[in-house]
């Protein structure tokens, strides 16, 4: 397992690259603040539903992931990107464990 830590999009950013089988896979952690700015700037919530779509989708692919504790950091806030992560789905999908 290899990592590193990037700056994109404003926010800091881990990805690992893990070896499953034939290939490898990337895995992306965001943090609080990209999906903050995401949800307030470029892909509001109720404008792009289907950006949190796939968001969530990824996150069921164990592709995308939030640390627990940035998520413990959004859903102290409220609206509706609040509301999107304490679905019980999308926590399940996006919570790294």
């Amino acid at each position: 397992r290899t990592g590193s830590w990037c700056q994109a999009d404003g926010g800091w950013t881990s990805n690992w690259i893990e070896k499953r089988g034939l290939g490898q896979i990337m895995l992306y952690l965001l943090d609080a603040d990209t999906l903050i700015r995401a949800d307030s700037t470029y892909y509001p919530l109720s404008r792009f539903p289907i950006f949190w779509v796939w968001l969530g989708h990824h996150g069921q692919l164990h592709n995308i992931k939030i640390p627990v504790e940035q998520y413990e950091e959004i859903v102290a806030g409220n609206g509706e990107l609040v509301d999107w992560l304490q679905d019980a789905d999308t926590a399940s999908a996006m919570i790294l464990n």
